[in-house]
């Protein structure tokens, strides 16, 4: 059961990094779509850094804290 523990925090260190990173990437790209383009286009600058934001926060937090995050959450839930 240990090793499906493991893949499992493999699967969800993968994922994390690669949401966190295309989520940075999304908003770096709007920021500069929107910044740099023929007619500028300030609130697609403010989504822009919003999505970056987001993704950084993904990419920083991780999988254990994500992981450990909803565990907490889920059993604050009352069953009844």
């Amino acid at each position: 059961m240990d090793w499906l523990r493991n893949l499992g925090m493999i699967v969800l260190t993968g994922v994390t990094i690669i949401v966190g990173i295309v989520t940075l990437g999304w908003g770096l790209w709007d920021v500069g779509n929107g910044l740099w383009g023929s007619n500028k286009e300030f609130r697609k600058v403010i989504i822009g850094i919003a999505i970056g934001a987001v993704g950084a926060l993904i990419l920083g937090w991780g999988a254990p804290a994500c992981l450990e995050f909803f565990k907490n959450a889920g059993q604050q839930i009352p069953l009844r």
